[in-house]
């Protein structure tokens, strides 16, 4: 029997001229999903069990007008983050850093999207491991958050050390808009791309304090370690103003 159209099974004895009653349609089943429905229903047999007939009340019409809208469900969206090209950006990003006489050395692995991943893929490449957080607060601004890989922040204690009102991440979707990456390849070196200069910029002040600092490139197979005097005049010459925070205020305690 169909889960999706059998609503009752009634049971009459087997004879000559037995007739199989309509259900009483007034009666709401409490389990129903959809609520306020006027319901139709009738009845045709199924079939005999011994000298039993069994009958289907099947519904034969459904009316929503009634439905209520705490009933409807939100339109949802599963489609894939789109690829991007980043090969034009790497040329225009390392003819950039060429003409501003910054020096870089790039190293290629297999692609990484999560700390973990990068560690294991680098190797024992030197200097300090950066992540860097597209995030955007409920104000509308968006922020740019490089920080060393292993600080773990607590975003509401950031918020308030960056002077941000409350932030979340940034979806995929603006992250490709805006920097032109996919998740797992976000770095400074991204400003490039976002040429109406709208992302506020925040490095934590143990990474500036590095020798060198390690990023991907526009693309999460690579990693081009850089000085950070070198990043401080490349943020400048993309038109952003970086400001040079010690985070240690907004890391998270590790759990006992």
């Amino acid at each position: 029997m169909s889960a999706r159209t059998a609503s009752a099974v009634a049971a009459t004895p087997r004879g000559g001229g037995a007739e199989i009653s309509r259900p009483n349609t007034a009666v709401e089943d409490p389990r129903a999903v959809v609520r306020g429905a006027d319901l139709a229903s009738e009845t045709r047999p199924l079939g005999f069990v011994g000298d039993t007939a069994l009958a289907l009340f099947a519904p034969t019409e459904c009316r929503l007008s009634h439905l209520a809208p705490r009933d409807t469900v939100p339109v949802m969206s599963d489609d894939q983050t789109q690829s991007i090209d980043t090969g034009p950006a790497r040329e225009r990003l390392f003819a950039m850093l060429d003409r501003l006489g910054i020096e870089t050395t790039t190293h290629s692995h297999a692609p990484v999207f999560t700390v973990e991943e990068n560690r294991a893929a680098r190797g024992a490449l030197p200097g300090a491991h950066c992540k860097s957080l597209f995030l955007r607060d409920k104000k509308g601004v968006e922020w740019l958050v490089v920080a060393l890989e292993q600080r773990a922040l607590d975003m509401k204690a950031l918020a308030s050390v960056i002077g941000a009102a409350r932030l979340s991440f940034g979806s995929a979707r603006r992250l490709g808009e805006r920097l032109g990456v996919v998740p797992g390849a976000v770095s400074p070196l991204a400003l490039i791309n976002d040429e109406g200069k709208e992302v506020r910029v925040v490095l934590d002040a143990e990474v500036m304090a590095a020798e060198f600092v390690n990023f991907h490139p526009l693309t999460n197979d690579k990693t081009t370690a850089i000085a950070p005097e070198g990043l401080s005049r490349f943020i400048a010459a993309s038109g952003h103003d970086a400001q040079v925070i010690d985070l240690a205020p907004a890391t998270r305690e590790p759990d006992s």
